[in-house]
């Protein structure tokens, strides 16, 4: 069976004050420690507000078709 898994980083992050994708907890970015959570599956896709704001991520990016809706 082929099982594909999504993960959201998109929204405003206006309570964070800063991209959640890109915060970390023991020096390990957060979008990094889920990632390696999600090895069993066939594949996984982040799904991002705007692919410019994560140019430098090497996973599979999804972009978000209605901005700012949440």
């Amino acid at each position: 069976m082929n099982i594909t898994c999504g993960i959201l980083t998109g929204g405003k992050n206006s309570r964070m004050g800063s991209n959640k994708a890109y915060l970390k907890w023991n020096g390990v970015k957060f979008l990094d420690l889920i990632a390696s959570q999600l090895k069993e599956f066939d594949q996984f896709l982040v799904s991002v507000g705007q692919k410019e704001k994560y140019n430098n991520l090497t996973y599979n990016l999804v972009e978000d078709q209605n901005i700012e809706i949440g």
